[in-house]
């Protein structure tokens, strides 16, 4: 089940050389049959994806902090080198977190191997079509995302 997907902002899938994009989702779990946790700053795990591919599991050190862990788990994520960040929810100034750092993310409520597999996929879409404009219209690439994932369910 999908409740929402937003993209905020774009930049080329393979930005980072040859590598793909290091993609984190929250999850109450470690696998990556889990379901993605509702709360990205207070989910207790953050399934590392290379691609499609899980690479690590990372616990949140800031799950105790209560408010304010948001921009907290954003720089530490960051550190790892976490470019995309999937979960249920975010709260303000984790968002503004994001974006300060460039952090793009994506809504989603489903299983993460899942999430990741229709991230990846819309990133390559958005490549192939030459890129998403960053014209700060997050409702219409949200509509585009969504347009996109109800394909492919």
């Amino acid at each position: 089940m999908v409740l929402a997907v937003l993209l905020v902002p774009c930049i080329p899938f393979e930005a980072h050389g040859a590598e793909p994009l290091l993609i984190a989702v929250a999850s109450d779990d470690v696998e990556a049959t889990s379901i993605v946790g509702n709360f990205a700053a207070h989910s207790p795990y953050y399934l590392l994806f290379s691609g499609i591919t899980m690479v690590q599991v990372l616990r949140n050190p800031f799950l105790d902090k209560g408010p304010g862990a948001g921009p907290l788990v954003v720089d530490y994520l960051a550190q790892k080198g976490v470019a995309i960040l999937v979960a249920g929810r975010f709260g303000p100034p984790m968002i503004e977190a994001m974006n300060r750092k460039g952090m793009r993310y994506f809504l989603y409520s489903g299983v993460a191997q899942e999430a990741v597999e229709r991230v990846v996929k819309y990133l390559k879409l958005a490549e192939k079509k030459g890129g998403e404009k960053q014209d700060g219209r997050a409702r219409q690439r949200s509509e585009l995302l969504q347009k996109m994932l109800d394909k492919t369910i």
